[in-house]
């Protein structure tokens, strides 16, 4: 029975890996022991986080034209929720709204922040509002680290989250079969981050190594109809399908039915995608970075250096010709993500973060937060925010949370 409570602010226009995360927590948190609300800033809400479907209950803040009147709603709707502890996930409006209750009543609520990313303008933006943060949660070690370094107040108050993903209750145990090898991506299709174009001289080598494969792409984006046009250019087009975007159930079963997980990022904290597939038993080729570097050891799969599309042909050959021994991996992998990423298991090492972040004391100067304010052209220019406010009001612009 949960009888705790934790309150999630975040951006209503969000969508992808952020809202998984939230709804998966969201339905497993009860059964640890903790009732979760969330609380959507911006009058913009994505499908992604309908509150219709939402399994918590959830608060709508509307649209706001000032910072001021943001942090002030934001406020009064977290202590409508009466929770102990008040994640902010990649935002700026929790911590105004929590500068606002630390400056103007005894609220004894924990705030906890939250990075998604180990990108440069969140390591600033949590520098900037620690005196109102607790404590602060990361998604890889990596950041957990980089946190302590750079914002001395947190350290030993930084804390790791982990992706909560399905995983199957029994190992997967499928034969290889001969032909052809079955090649999954699934993501957004972009080159940003992604370098999903990446793909295409990947193919080119495997054909020119005589290899058959069927790639299966599972996304859509902006670089979709480039990136079908240039696999059909390579000779690659009757070897790929492009299934779109495709919910979690569907997902599963598709991932399944594959051998190798491509993923050729430059930029990426971890990826439920790369989980999800490691927890369904299939071999995972990713770039070298920090956060899949955390799974994809030697025994559960394979790294190769950014852009390296040899590298990746290469791996897919070993695979295709037998010379890696596909059962032993695939049964480490799905330990890994069973005994840490699997939602139960995420889930009780989220809830038993909050119990700790809950009895931390609160920050000792809270109100020395400054306002966070969009660098705009007015800004510059020294406009009041009062003015600001109506300007945005009359042509109907929002104030980013």
């Amino acid at each position: 029975m949960a009888n705790r409570r934790v309150t999630f602010i975040i951006s209503g226009s969000w969508i992808a890996g952020p809202t998984i995360f939230l709804r998966r927590i969201c339905e497993a948190l009860p059964r640890h022991g903790w009732s979760p609300h969330v609380i959507l800033t911006g009058s913009r809400i994505s499908s992604d986080l309908n509150p219709r479907t939402w399994p918590s209950p959830t608060t709508l803040i509307g649209p706001c034209y000032s910072y001021n009147s943001l942090s002030k709603k934001t406020a009064s709707a977290i202590l409508k929720t009466s929770a102990e502890v008040v994640v902010g996930t990649q935002d700026h409006a929790t911590a105004l709204a929590m500068q606002y209750l630390y400056r103007d009543s005894v609220c004894r609520v924990r705030l906890l922040e939250m990075l998604h990313a180990d990108i440069e303008s969140e390591f600033l933006r949590l520098q900037q509002i620690s005196p109102v943060v607790t404590a602060a949660t990361a998604i890889n070690d990596t950041v957990v680290r980089e946190i302590e370094q750079r914002v001395p107040r947190l350290a030993g108050k930084v804390f790791r989250w982990y992706c909560p993903v399905p995983c199957p209750a029994d190992p997967p145990a499928r034969p290889r079969e001969a032909h052809p090898l079955r090649l999954f991506y699934s993501g957004r299709v972009i080159q940003w981050e992604k370098r999903v174009l990446d793909l295409v001289p990947i193919a080119a080598k495997l054909l020119e190594r005589g290899i058959d494969f069927h790639l299966t792409v599972a996304g859509d984006g902006p670089e979709l109809e480039e990136l079908k046009a240039r696999m059909r250019q390579a000779g690659a087009g009757d070897r790929c399908s492009f299934q779109g975007w495709v919910d979690s159930a569907c997902l599963q079963e598709m991932l399944s039915r594959q051998d190798v997980f491509l993923l050729p990022s430059d930029v990426e904290s971890m990826g439920f995608s790369l989980l999800e597939a490691m927890a369904q038993g299939v071999i995972p080729v990713v770039t070298d970075l920090p956060g899949p570097a955390e799974v994809v050891l030697p025994d559960t799969g394979f790294r190769v250096p950014v852009g390296d599309v040899e590298a990746f042909a290469e791996v897919i050959a070993c695979v295709a010709a037998g010379r890696v021994p596909l059962d032993p991996m695939r049964l480490a992998a799905w330990q890994l993500i069973r005994d840490k990423y699997s939602i139960d298991m995420a889930a009780a090492s989220y809830a038993e973060m909050l119990a700790r972040v809950a009895a931390l004391p609160l920050p000792p100067e809270p109100r020395v937060c400054p306002p966070t304010y969009t660098h705009g052209r007015m800004d510059k220019l020294r406009v009041p925010q009062c003015i600001q406010a109506l300007r945005r009001r009359w042509t109907g612009h929002e104030v980013v949370p």
